[in-house]
């Protein structure tokens, strides 16, 4: 209950720092069709930020997921992928419990339950099979659930494209991750490295063909990140905002 309390002092004192609700954000966009809004304040320094990203990329990053996937198969991959997507399972039920959902607590529960035991670990997906599909949730949904606002686009070092509130977010996502309780700095680096590796493998052809035909590579990332984000937005759905005229702008 302590714990509880202090996740919410927490919310609350970020969330209060937001000048404008998610809920009015959506319903300014809805002149052009879209659920989101292109805020990009400190441009100079995300244009600056994403080359210095794109070039950690093409000399690290993008080679390595390239030798693992040409090296591991992709049933090998999939395991790699069901494993860290099961870690995140104590993260998404601790936001499910923030945002009051009981419902999507208790699959995340037995979907974490029975991949741990069953699947191996989590190397295989068991409780896909019984409809306990995988809806992983952070803080940044949290605070979007409880009406913060995107605020300005941020490019972050590695992490790459974010908002002010989903970085925000991240700082609450390690900071009160179960998982990071019961794992040291060098289990947690090697679950981070491994998920960015995991993740940049699954975009390879995509980011290739988006860097070849765009115009403006930097506006493209933007564009689709945003564009992401707003359809996973839960604050426009609990406002009861008609969500699903969005849904195929943002396609």
């Amino acid at each position: 209950m302590h714990l509880y309390k202090i996740i919410q002092l927490l919310m609350i004192i970020t969330i209060s720092l937001c000048t404008n609700s998610a809920y009015a954000q959506a319903r300014n966009s809805q002149n052009n069709g879209q659920c989101y809004e292109v805020v990009d304040s400190y441009e100079k320094f995300n244009r600056a930020m994403f080359e210095v990203d794109l070039t950690l990329d093409h000399t690290i990053l993008k080679p390595i997921s390239i030798m693992y996937k040409e090296t591991v198969p992709s049933w090998g991959r999939d395991r790699v992928r069901n494993f860290i997507g099961n870690l995140k399972s104590p993260l998404t039920l601790l936001n499910n419990a923030a945002q009051g959902d009981s419902n999507s607590a208790f699959r995340t529960f037995w979907r974490f339950a029975i991949n741990s035991t069953f699947g191996l670990g989590g190397l295989l997906d068991f409780a896909s099979g019984f409809g306990l599909t995988e809806n992983s949730q952070t803080f940044g949904d949290t605070f979007a659930y409880y009406g913060a606002s995107y605020g300005s686009y941020l490019v972050l070092p590695i992490i790459g494209p974010s908002t002010i509130r989903d970085a925000t977010g991240k700082v609450y996502d390690i900071t009160l991750d179960p998982l990071n309780l019961v794992l040291n700095y060098k289990e947690q680096a090697g679950i981070f490295v491994g998920s960015t590796v995991s993740n940049r493998t699954d975009y390879l052809d995509l980011s290739d063909s988006l860097e070849k035909s765009s115009l403006d590579y930097y506006a493209q990332v933007r564009s689709m990140y945003l564009q992401n984000r707003a359809k996973k937005n839960l604050a426009c759905e609990n406002r009861q905002i008609d969500y699903d005229m969005y849904n195929e702008e943002i396609k």
